[in-house]
């Protein structure tokens, strides 16, 4: 997978962030991971071999992609709450890890109270558990199944999977983006 978004970094300066996700053992690196870029992405189509072109290695972060596949049993222990990756970490393929955190801290404050920054007062760690634990596992599992379709390397499978990609498009427009109603229509508890 390879993705292109433009950075407002003010009028016609025409910087982008690219990133891209491929198959790879874990903790494998190379010399020039530029070079590497291109070697796997270099013959798609446009504009990504000329994007390529112009990093240089020294611009290219390189990080294996980790989650949690078994979810944790809770997001709490006594009163220490986790949040975030280090309650379920997730692929990034939906764009979701840092929008989850978010989602956590909001929860967690609302159960938290105003007064929970007092020692005295103990937040309701279960109910934040029992707030989060559905949602997050559901989000890390769309990431995760969004992760294993654009990480296909079968030609056949790759040839099935873009074919239906189309024929939904065409089909049934606007179904990629109603996919993605259970996420985008979370509402936050009140305060």
């Amino acid at each position: 997978m390879f993705g292109v978004l433009p950075l407002a970094d003010g009028p016609g300066h025409g910087s982008v962030y690219c990133y891209a996700s491929a198959p790879a053992p874990p903790g494998v690196r190379h010399d020039d991971e530029a070079a590497e870029l291109k070697r796997r992405f270099g013959r798609w189509h446009d504009p990504i071999p000329g994007l390529i072109g112009t990093i240089s290695p020294d611009q290219v972060l390189h990080d294996d992609v980790y989650w949690i596949a078994d979810p944790l049993p809770a997001s709490h222990r006594g009163r220490v709450a986790l949040l975030g990756d280090a309650a379920h970490a997730m692929t990034p393929h939906l764009g979701q890890g840092a929008c989850q955190a978010i989602e956590d801290a909001v929860v967690l404050a609302s159960v938290a109270g105003p007064g929970a920054a007092d020692d005295r007062i103990a937040p309701d760690l279960a109910a934040y558990t029992s707030a989060r634990m559905r949602r997050t596992r559901m989000v890390a599992d769309g990431s995760h199944r969004a992760t294993r379709l654009s990480g296909m390397t079968s030609r056949p499978a790759i040839a099935l999977r873009n074919t239906g990609i189309r024929l939904a498009g065409r089909l049934a427009p606007g179904l990629m983006i109603r996919q993605m109603d259970p996420i985008a229509s979370w509402t936050p508890p009140r305060l």
